[in-house]
């Protein structure tokens, strides 16, 4: 989804002040217990939230049963995360002996993920449902709704005021340029818009850049409820 020759362009830093927090929107922290033993003897149990925990014990060998205990226990607990010491260790090898230089974005992810979740001694366990990746959710829109050659500009609105804006470009379903409202080609439109200028906004942009545009034009309120859905 992500060409290797992206252009980034045109951000203005007032623009983005916001960008932190709408990446934590889009991949919030979450709760998770670290279990880190060797070769079966516990090493130690860590809360993301509350730190080191004393009064649990782990069985190894029960690690679903021990797991829901975890669960049931801590009801901020999200996830729970088991390592073998060694397969740590070796996952962090594999990792950087590869060469990724030939490897686009979704091949290094879709190779990341995999090699996760395979890896023997290294096990998640998701309280509830797993969600899909808020990545392959993009991909798959990316792919199957919108045109190989276009433009998508998401604004984001407090109330009446823009919060945050970007305007992404994709050639052959590739994203090959981030911009914003200040590039030079949107000139005059920043002033203008408001959340119901959709249309006018995709008209303009049309013109400007001669591609299919699709304006995403949402509250923020509205984008969290949106994003919750789905991370």
């Amino acid at each position: 989804m992500i060409s290797k020759d992206i252009s980034i362009v045109d951000l203005d830093p007032y623009t983005w002040r916001n960008l932190g927090e709408v990446t934590n929107m889009i991949f919030p922290h979450k709760n998770t217990v670290y279990v880190l033993h060797d070769k079966g003897e516990i090493i130690n149990i860590l809360d993301s939230k509350n730190g080191i925990l004393n009064a649990i014990e782990f069985n190894l060998k029960e690690q679903e049963t021990s797991v829901k205990d975890i669960f049931n226990k801590y009801e901020h607990v999200e996830e729970v995360r088991v390592f073998n010491k060694s397969s740590l260790i070796n996952y962090y090898s594999a990792i950087q002996v590869t060469d990724f230089r030939d490897l686009d974005t979704d091949e290094y992810i879709s190779f990341t993920l995999n090699l996760l979740n395979n890896f023997k001694g290294i096990d998640t366990f998701k309280r509830g449902n797993s969600k899909m990746n808020i990545y392959d959710c993009l991909r798959n829109y990316v792919n199957n709704r919108l045109p190989e050659d276009c433009l998508v500009t998401i604004i984001i609105f407090d109330i009446e005021e823009i919060y945050f804006n970007v305007i992404l470009g994709f050639k052959k379903h590739k994203l090959e340029l981030i911009t914003t409202l200040d590039n030079p080609q949107t000139e005059g439109l920043k002033t203008s818009i408001s959340i119901n200028s959709g249309d006018e906004c995709s008209k303009f942009l049309e013109k400007k850049f001669g591609v299919p545009v699709k304006c995403i034009f949402i509250g923020k309120l509205d984008f969290c409820k949106f994003i919750s859905e789905y991370v």
